[in-house]
């Protein structure tokens, strides 16, 4: 059952609300370059699923691919993005950084399963040789 979240970057200049089941979505961790170094941890949501409710002028997008959502220009956190990517076959999407979820449970994280993604290599419809890291 879907459960409505409230979510922010750290400065609170852009906070957003969604709806999802984080059980049912599932999560996930990618090894490509960008996942790495930020560390993202996110769930996939139809667009319809997120209502940003302030910081539209504080969005970056630097994903080539974004169409929508970034990081926040005041304190460089990632929220969500928004992308259409036709390798995903999905039409858009967007992309929640579960660690921007404002009072979220450690055991609805836990409870959700996570599949891993290797975009490092191309690859995105298989897991990774090693996950333990991400």
């Amino acid at each position: 059952m879907k459960k409505s979240y409230r979510g922010s970057c750290h400065c609170g200049a852009v906070t957003f609300e969604v709806d999802v089941d984080l059980k049912e979505a599932g999560t996930g961790k990618c090894n490509c370059r960008i996942c790495w170094k930020m560390r993202i941890w996110s769930t996939k949501v139809r667009p319809e699923d997120l209502r940003l409710k302030t910081g539209q002028d504080s969005l970056v997008r630097y994903w080539p691919r974004t169409i929508g959502g970034g990081f926040c220009k005041r304190c460089g956190i990632t929220t969500f993005t928004e992308a259409e990517v036709a390798e995903w076959n999905q039409g858009r999407s967007v992309s929640v950084n579960l660690a921007t979820l404002d009072g979220v449970e450690p055991a609805e994280l836990l409870d959700a399963p996570i599949q891993y993604f290797d975009g490092l290599h191309d690859n995105w419809w298989n897991s990774p040789a090693e996950t333990r890291h991400l």
